[in-house]
């Protein structure tokens, strides 16, 4: 009996933890998406009594609950947190391998040896982490990708890539009502369509409004567009080996029952993971801001250099 109790009081301390560091997490991003001017000033506003972005710990909590209103478990939320968390950590591979390409000038205190081979490493296994996660936790975690393009439109387009605010207000109403109205039919609920289908809607839904963006874009910063198309293809192409795959409906009673089975199911996600990777490190380009910090090291290493001449 008291170990019992000892497991439920772990079991209510531990997320407890977890949570206020997620709090403290998700409300600095917030501040520092503002500062980076993607939404309002009052986000930047750090409470004088606190000394906490108070506006971006309330957004974070609502935000919190919102995303807690339509999920069935506490174990559900912390597969589809684990697996969006995940989601991120891909980036880190592919930013080394286009960044010793495109400034290979610039200062590094450390460099990473064996990094060619590290890095694909790495974005496989994050792969293979998402994919594991399964189709029931892939269902959210896709519609919530494709939702985050509505907010590039009402924040980041407007500000940054020249799209008419009020165009991209609308569009993004759109994109959010067409992907929740899919949703509702879907596997996230009724299941009232088979996946094939649902999959088609969602992947149109997503090049029509990504069409729209690339139209309303300025043309000098189009390429900018062009050169995300990777994620889309890597969200998608993972959501359908998931369902094909083991890890799917068709392998619920066998993972070798599947049309994709284990262990073939692997060496495609293995195969897809390493195309998307090469053609992200391609794809990839100094970009403006880049630029502007090769500029400004290579001023201040010609400044450094005078002072000792001298």
């Amino acid at each position: 009996m008291a170990f019992a109790v000892l497991l439920l009081a772990d079991a209510y301390i531990s997320p407890t933890g977890t949570g206020m560091v997620y709090v403290g997490t998700a409300t600095r991003t917030i501040y520092g998406i503002a500062i980076d001017k993607y939404l309002s000033p009052i986000f930047r506003h750090v409470s004088d009594r606190w000394g906490v972005p108070l506006m971006a710990l309330v957004a974070t909590t609502v935000v919190g609950w919102f995303f807690l209103i339509p999920l069935p478990s506490w174990y559900q939320l912390v597969g589809i947190i684990t697996s969006a968390t995940v989601l991120t950590y891909i980036m880190g591979g592919i930013e080394l391998q286009v960044f010793r390409r495109t400034a290979p000038q610039l200062h590094r205190p450390f460099r990473l040896k064996g990094a060619a081979v590290l890095s694909p490493i790495g974005f496989i296994a994050a792969t293979l982490i998402i994919y594991w996660s399964g189709e029931s936790q892939l269902n959210y975690i896709v519609t919530l990708v494709i939702l985050g393009l509505a907010i590039y439109g009402w924040l980041y387009g407007p500000n940054f890539m020249g799209i008419n605010r009020l165009g991209g207000l609308i569009a993004g109403i759109l994109m959010v009502i067409a992907v929740l109205v899919t949703g509702y039919f879907g596997p996230l609920s009724t299941k009232a369509l088979s996946f094939i289908p649902y999959f088609i809607l969602l992947a149109v839904e997503t090049l029509l409004y990504s069409a729209y963006i690339w139209l309303a874009t300025e043309r000098s910063k189009r390429h900018d567009i062009l050169a995300s198309a990777w994620f889309f293809v890597l969200v998608f192409g993972i959501y359908l080996v998931s369902h094909f795959g083991a890890f799917g409906p068709f392998g619920t009673k066998s993972p070798t029952a599947a049309p994709i089975p284990f262990p073939r199911n692997m060496v495609v996600i293995i195969i897809f993971s390493l195309i998307i990777f090469y053609w992200v490190v391609a794809s990839g380009y100094k970009t403006q801001e880049l630029t502007d910090i090769i500029q400004e090291e290579t001023s201040k290493e010609a400044t450094v250099a005078t002072a000792e001449a001298n």
